[in-house]
């Protein structure tokens, strides 16, 4: 069923920026408007949305159950595998008025269907991979509790983490024990960020060395699950062992610049102004080309949408905004040190949605 209050929404932004239409593919834009997740494959499906409220469904015979169930309210135009997409969308865009529409198509579409769909027709295509963004990057509500509830979840595991991430543990143990943590809670993991020692200081290391954790290892935990369907997402790091003099300075000051980020971060901050606020802090103690990406991003359905609190976005925080704030050192084949907490804009104001200790976390 579509989500009655974001339908609405949805069609005013159409009109406002002169479409007819916008075709949404299997993604979280999908899944925020009807509450629908489809497996994204080769087979083009999904849902044309008109300025009018009507839609009509593309559908793949594969997915006939799973579309008419939960869309009863769309057209159903079926699709055979063997005859192709392109007559059964044709029609969809017909009976909608469409064939010579400005039609928006959403980050979930391939090029390639979107052209072989409505090449030789006067369909007009445009991009939406934007368009759901500005109702998106404000939560309401409901959305809003289930970020908070998925947080409480990430702390958990954190704890948990403590107990368990030892010296002679291998990344790839750490991971597992990670991912099991989030589905024994009922998420849905992604496959978390553990990187120990010279690792640590790849910001987005994908785990392929498989390093065991040597004694006075700095390690970099970030993970993040899916909780229903909200994400969550929170770094921390831990030291194997007493802690030299130089990786207690990268640790004090990283959690300094992570709490002045926190701390500028409220109703109408500029989001380039809470990035000064905290890469000012690590510049100052000489780390500032150790510090090479962008202070935080929005989360949500995606890990990763709108506001980014990157140099360069000055549009105002709003509430329902919900967005990370992780800065980090990272020193090239020695280590790093990251901390993140998410933090939601809300009618309560500024709350920081994680709890587990951001002090230095010593495994003896």
């Amino acid at each position: 069923m579509f989500h009655s209050v974001r339908l609405a929404k949805l069609i005013d932004v159409l009109k406002e920026r002169g479409l007819d239409a916008i075709f949404l593919a299997p993604s979280s834009d999908l899944e925020y408007l009807t509450g629908m997740r489809l497996h994204p494959d080769s087979r083009f499906k999904g849902v044309m949305v008109s300025r009018e409220g009507k839609a009509f469904s593309l559908c793949p015979s594969l997915y006939k159950a799973e579309m008419s169930q939960n869309l009863p309210e769309a057209q159903l135009c079926e699709w055979k595998d063997g005859e192709g997409f392109r007559d059964a969308f044709l029609q969809g865009c017909t009976a909608l008025g469409l064939m010579k529409g400005k039609v928006a198509f959403n980050g979930g579409v391939r090029a390639a269907d979107m052209l072989d769909a409505t090449v030789d027709t006067p369909i007009r295509c445009v991009s939406g991979a934007a368009l759901l963004s500005s109702l998106r990057r404000c939560k309401d509500a409901e959305e809003r509790e289930l970020l908070r509830r998925a947080s409480k979840k990430n702390d958990s595991m954190m704890e948990k983490l403590s107990h368990f991430i030892r010296p002679g543990k291998t990344e790839r143990e750490v991971a597992k024990f990670v991912m099991g943590v989030h589905e024994e809670q009922g998420g849905l993991p992604r496959y978390p960020i553990v990187g120990s020692g010279p690792n640590g200081a790849k910001p987005h290391y994908s785990g392929e060395e498989n390093r065991t954790i040597q004694e006075h290892d700095v390690v970099v935990v970030d993970s993040g699950a899916w909780y229903e369907s909200y994400n969550c997402d929170m770094t921390r790091t831990f030291i194997m062992g007493s802690p030299s003099a130089e990786v207690r300075k990268v640790y004090d000051t990283v959690l300094r610049a992570q709490n002045a980020g926190q701390a500028a971060a409220r109703l109408g901050a500029i989001p380039e102004d809470i990035d000064r606020a905290a890469r000012s802090i690590i510049e100052q103690e000489g780390y500032g080309e150790a510090f090479f990406h962008r202070l935080g991003h929005g989360t949500g359905r995606d890990p990763h949408e709108e506001p980014f609190i990157v140099q360069g976005n000055r549009v105002p925080l709003q509430e329902g905004n919900c967005f990370s704030i992780e800065p980090g050192i990272y020193l090239a084949g020695r280590f790093g040190v990251r901390i993140e907490n998410l933090v939601l804009i809300s009618e309560k104001g500024t709350e920081i949605l994680n709890s587990f200790t951001k002090s230095m976390i010593i495994i003896e």
